[in-house]
This record gives C-alpha cells, sequence and structure tokens, in this order.
C-alpha cells in the first residue's frame, strides 16, 4: 500500500480540526497533568546523579501515564462514534499489553541506538504502529510486533523523515518554555524548594506535552488506515 506523507499530513489536519475537542480529556489527563505536577513538585539537586535523578524517575513515571492517553487518542481516532469516556475504559482495558508492547519497542531501540544508532532509528520507525495494530487487529505482544514490522517494510526512511519533522516541531514548541522559565524568574512564580519550573513554565511544558502526544497518536493511527487501505476518505466529510 502506498504510504503517501502529503496524504497522510492532510488526513491528519482533517481529523484534528473535526475531533480535537475530543482529544483534550484523554490528554488534560495523561499528559498535562502528570507534567505539570512533576515540573512543579520534583526539585532536581545540582549534584544529583544520572540514577538518582529524581526527574528520571518521575518522568518515567509519567511516560508510562502517557501510554493511558496514547491509547485513548488512538482508539478515538480510529473509531470516531466511540465516545470519549467509552475510549479511555478500553485503553485501561489495553493498557497492560500496550505497556510491555512500549516497552519491548523501546527498549529495543535503545540495544539499536547503542549499536551504531542507525539500527536504532530503523526498529523505532519499523514498531511505529504497534499501538494502532494492538487496538484494531489485538493478538500476540510478538505478533503485533511483527505486524507494524510487515506494514512498515519499504516505508523507513518515509517514517524517519516524519520523525525528523515531529522532533522539529516540539523543538519549536519548547521555545516558549525557555522564554516562560526565564519569565518566571522575573516574576517570582517558581520556589525552588519544591520544584525546579516556575508556574508558567510547568503549564506550558504539560501543554506542549499535551500537543505533542495528540499529533503523535493522530499521525500512527492515520498511517495505520492507510497502510491497511482503510478508505480515509471519511475523515474529510
Amino acid at each position: 500500500m502506498d504510504f503517501n506523507l502529503n496524504r497522510l499530513w492532510a488526513a491528519v489536519q482533517t481529523d484534528l480540526r473535526l475531533r480535537l475537542g475530543d482529544y483534550l480529556l484523554p490528554a488534560a489527563a495523561f499528559y498535562f497533568l502528570p507534567s505539570l505536577a512533576v515540573s512543579l513538585l520534583v526539585n532536581v539537586p545540582p549534584d544529583a546523579e544520572l540514577l538518582d535523578n529524581p526527574a528520571i524517575r518521575w518522568g518515567g513515571l509519567t511516560n508510562i501515564v502517557a501510554v493511558m492517553g496514547t491509547l485513548a487518542i488512538t482508539i478515538k481516532s480510529l473509531s470516531p462514534e466511540v465516545p470519549t469516556g467509552m475510549a479511555i475504559r478500553r485503553a485501561g482495558k489495553l493498557f497492560p499489553a500496550a505497556f510491555i508492547l512500549a516497552l519491548l519497542s523501546g527498549i529495543a531501540t535503545i540495544i539499536g541506538i547503542f549499536a551504531l544508532i542507525v539500527p536504532g532509528l530503523i526498529i523505532a520507525a519499523r514498531l511505529w504502529l504497534v499501538i494502532p495494530v494492538l487496538i484494531e487487529e489485538r493478538g500476540r505482544t510478538i505478533d503485533i510486533m511483527k505486524r507494524s514490522w510487515a506494514m512498515t517494510d519499504g516505508h523507513t526512511l518515509k517514517i524517519l523523515g516524519l520523525f525528523a519533522m515531529l522532533m522539529i516541531v516540539v523543538l519549536l514548541a519548547g521555545m516558549p518554555v525557555v522564554a516562560l522559565s526565564a519569565l518566571d524568574g522575573i516574576l517570582g512564580l517558581g520556589d525552588p524548594k519544591i520544584g525546579d519550573a516556575g508556574l508558567l513554565e510547568a503549564i506550558a511544558a504539560g501543554v506542549v506535552a499535551s500537543g505533542t502526544g495528540i499529533l503523535a497518536a493522530v499521525f500512527a493511527a492515520k498511517a495505520y488506515e492507510m497502510l491497511v487501505g482503510r478508505p480515509i476518505a471519511d475523515t474529510f466529510s
């Protein structure tokens, strides 16, 4: 099946225009609030070792929670008729399997990156669709990973290009966070005894995390639909 980035981008834009409001609840619950809490409450000592860094530990926890958000938003994008509350409940049922898939995919990617960097990027691209496959096709963990690997065959470079584009978007979106960090210092909205981030910086970081999560989930959902040959014309209605 042809994997056309222009058609994919058009489908994502239309999906966001029609359903962004439906994605805000899971994004707020599983991206924004965890990010806000960690930013405001976690203090990192200047001399903290990498393995003892509380930001690493709590950041890992927010990534685990974010899996729920990714599931709920992907379910809603693939099945718009499903109410948001039901999408979240379905996400809860699929969470254990999704967590294992995310963990195994992450480990495989890290091993590949440590090997020669490029293999890790290729692995990440080939396992990109494990969440949509889990939602739509179920099956054993290894079968889901194999299915994603097969679906992305021949499209690795395009997917890596998409990853690069999303990374640029994230970096650009993060620039206001840096600016608001300085503003927090001027306004005295941060308390170094509690957490490292000020209020404005923490809110901005949560918004960026939410936007990034929504965008990544919708891209994966629409890419899955395109690669399985599912008509996506209905998303333009």
